[in-house]
This record gives C-alpha cells, sequence and structure tokens, in this order.
C-alpha cells in the first residue's frame, strides 16, 4: 500500500515544510467553516425575508429593509469567506507540490 502524500523533509530536518502545510490546512478548513456557517445564516436571512414579503403586515413595516440589509452584509461575507478559503486552499496544493518527492525524467 502506498502513501496517499509523500513529501520531503527540509534539509534542515526541523520539519518546517510539514508545519506550513498542516497550518495552511488548518487555516484552509477554519476558513471553510466560516463560510459554511455564513452560507446557512444567509439561507435563514433569505427564509425570513421571503416570509416579510409574502406577508408584510405580519411585521413592522421597516422590517424587510433590515433583513434585507443583513442579508447583503451576510452575502458580502460568504465572498470574502470564499476568497480567503480559495486563497488557502491554493497555499496548501502549492506547499504540496513543493513537498513532493520530485521524479528524475527519463532522457
Amino acid at each position: 500500500m502506498t502513501d496517499p502524500i509523500r513529501f520531503t523533509v527540509s534539509p534542515q530536518g526541523d520539519g518546517g515544510d510539514v508545519r506550513a502545510i498542516l497550518a495552511a490546512h488548518m487555516n484552509y478548513e477554519q476558513t471553510k467553516s466560516v463560510r459554511l456557517f455564513w452560507v446557512h445564516v444567509l439561507a435563514a436571512l433569505g427564509g425570513l425575508l421571503a416570509f416579510c414579503v409574502v406577508f408584510p403586515r405580519v411585521g413592522a413595516a421597516y422590517l424587510p429593509g433590515i433583513v434585507l440589509t443583513a442579508w447583503c452584509t451576510c452575502a458580502l461575507g460568504v465572498v470574502i469567506a470564499a476568497i480567503a478559503e480559495r486563497q488557502w486552499q491554493r497555499r496548501e496544493a502549492d506547499l504540496l507540490i513543493r513537498a513532493a518527492p520530485q521524479s528524475n525524467p527519463v532522457p
């Protein structure tokens, strides 16, 4: 059985490459969970906004405006979190490629 991920240790032997890969992976997972949280808040606010549109006389007159503002703010948060998630994902992939053993091309 082969290892799914193989990489070499840095020449200094201090484990810096492994530490950088693990740090990038942890940051990626953290930004992913933040994005998923804001996606769920966005869905809840969307449901509340739909309720305010369907039943306009149930809540206060200013409620749809507040909910719409909150929805737009959460949408912006989702976009920012998605950009940060993608950056950490690319950083992790770059570190894995850099730490992978280089195969010798056949002449």
